[in-house]
């Protein structure tokens, strides 16, 4: 949201009108960062990437224009805004299984015999309820791979040994 409101949103609409038609390899910057920029001297930086000589620059408010995604890549250091948190639980499967006894199933050609309700995809916990994390993972990255959540099962099983 950030990044199409406010200042950024304005500097976007300016940026897309500038460079209708135009090259998109060559576009026309037109965001001017907040902040300074040094007009005289060379910093010097220590080893914890303190400036040591501070009184020998000059400094004038910044007027080099950018292209705003470049400066909102530079002004994060790693484009973040397109990270995904894909932290999930679920509980897959609950299964409840009911044995037959023996004396029930004598006579009757049929050793062991048991009937098991099953219960999938009962609880999901995600901050986006909108996709199945369990099936995104390992799949492609692009947000066209996204699926839709896992539909809740129920059923049965019946396991009869002879």
């Amino acid at each position: 949201i950030s990044t199409v409101q406010g200042d950024y949103g304005a500097a976007r609409q300016a940026e897309f009108d500038a460079n209708q038609g135009n090259d998109p390899n060559k576009i026309t910057p037109t965001y001017t960062g907040k902040g300074a920029m040094i007009t005289s001297g060379t910093p010097t930086v220590d080893a914890s990437g303190k400036i040591t000589n501070m009184s020998e620059l000059t400094f004038a408010p910044n007027n080099v224009p950018y292209a705003l995604q470049d400066y909102i890549g530079r002004e994060v250091g790693f484009d973040e805004r397109v990270l995904i948190s894909k932290t999930f639980v679920k509980l897959r499967q609950v299964q409840l299984t009911y044995n037959l006894p023996a004396s029930f199933l004598r006579g009757k050609g049929i050793r062991q015999a048991s009937i098991s309700l099953v219960a999938r995809n009962l609880l999901y916990f995600s901050k986006r309820k909108d996709i199945d994390w369990d099936q995104y993972i390992g799949t492609s990255t692009s947000a066209q791979s996204l699926q839709s959540p896992t539909l809740r099962r129920f059923g049965f099983n019946i396991n009869l040994t002879f």
